[in-house]
């Protein structure tokens, strides 16, 4: 488990997937979001969740 900032969370997603150094400037980034990846055996990643908010209230959902 990695607990971190939005910021860092889009540059590492952006990275793990093979994106382009500068593409997690486009990506958005919820207060309290939860970004879930795996990564197998075989060195694949795997993004199961971005940003999600599910769980939280209606009225604490923001974006930045």
């Amino acid at each position: 488990m990695l607990v971190c900032h939005g910021n860092l969370i889009r540059y590492l997603v952006c990275r793990a997937l093979g994106l382009g150094k500068y593409a997690w400037c486009g990506l958005g980034s919820a207060h309290c979001g939860m970004t879930v990846m795996r990564i197998m055996a075989n060195g694949a990643v795997v993004l199961d969740s971005y940003n999600d908010t599910g769980h939280l209230p209606v009225r604490l959902r923001t974006m930045t």
